[in-house]
């Protein structure tokens, strides 16, 4: 009954193969709008957010890098260009996704 069935298994593979990589490019897609949607947002903040900080915090706090998670740069938290949470997460499913697809 098993050799019987083993001809059809490498189609099914294939088709398998197919619907996650299908899958995957329209989680791309969708990714991107969230970047486009993130971006503006994190923009907003930045622009809008008052800088209390003075010259030499500014300075002292610029590109401290506290620590990376998972091939992501997270940065101080006073850091005057800092990502929104949200642009972190974009940033950490972009690296996520392109190593899915390679």
């Amino acid at each position: 009954n098993v050799h019987e069935e083993m001809p059809s298994i490498g189609p099914a593979e294939s088709v398998v193969v197919e619907t996650l990589v299908s899958e995957l490019k329209e989680l791309n897609d969708q990714l991107q709008k969230v970047q486009a949607t993130a971006s503006a947002e994190g923009g907003r903040i930045r622009d809008s957010a008052p800088s209390n900080l003075t010259g030499l915090d500014k300075l002292r706090q610029q590109k401290t890098k506290i620590k990376d998670v998972e091939g992501v740069n997270m940065y101080n938290q006073t850091e005057v260009i800092q990502l929104t949470t949200m642009e972190k997460f974009v940033v950490y499913a972009e690296k996520r996704t392109q190593e899915a697809f390679s």
